[in-house]
């Protein structure tokens, strides 16, 4: 089994990278699309090796928390991997964790453009799941006043805040309302 893959990228194309480590080549299908890869730039991917009768696929992420989410889709009836990197390049794992917390397929279908009958499964699925996500995949969310979180877009902030997830905000002094 290949867990990671330091090497340098030779080649860039539509979701898949070759990646050279020491003189041998790998080609990594690989969310392309949805990072920033650069030509002759060291890597380091987190990967998954799809064992099959007639070939051995390779597929990559640059961050744990996207593998976790790639194999943690594979559980899904009827997506195998190169169904599970169509759906990481549409959706990030954030918005298919806040999809199953809403248990809204929908949401998703606007969201990420995956067809409407395929992100309801997927939402079906991680939402009967969603306890046993590991950590890294959906730390537990603070709960926040809904009425400030509607405040935030239309207040003037007298500093920086961060956006921590897609429902929660740090406000690292006060938000005060526009005057």
């Amino acid at each position: 089994m290949i867990r990671t893959l330091t090497g340098t990228i030779k080649e860039i194309s539509d979701n898949q990278l070759v990646i050279d480590v020491r003189g041998v080549g790998y080609l990594v299908a690989c969310p392309t699309l949805t990072h920033s890869f650069v030509l002759e730039e060291s890597i380091t991917l987190q990967t998954y090796l799809a064992v099959r009768e007639t070939a051995m696929d390779l597929y990559g992420f640059p961050d744990k928390t996207e593998l976790e989410m790639f194999e943690f889709l594979l559980g899904i009836p009827k997506v195998g991997p190169k169904s599970a990197l169509a759906i990481m390049t549409q959706a990030t794992p954030t918005l298919l964790i806040e999809s199953a917390h809403k248990n809204d397929g929908v949401y998703l279908h606007k969201m990420s453009g995956i067809g409407k009958k395929t992100s309801e499964n997927i939402v079906d699925y991680l939402h009967k799941k969603i306890d046993s996500l590991p950590k890294s995949i959906a730390p537990e969310l603070s709960v926040i006043d809904p009425a400030a979180i509607a405040r935030v877009p239309t207040a003037r902030l007298e500093r920086p805040f961060i956006v921590v997830d897609v429902k929660v905000v740090i406000v690292a002094d006060v938000c005060v309302p526009p005057t």
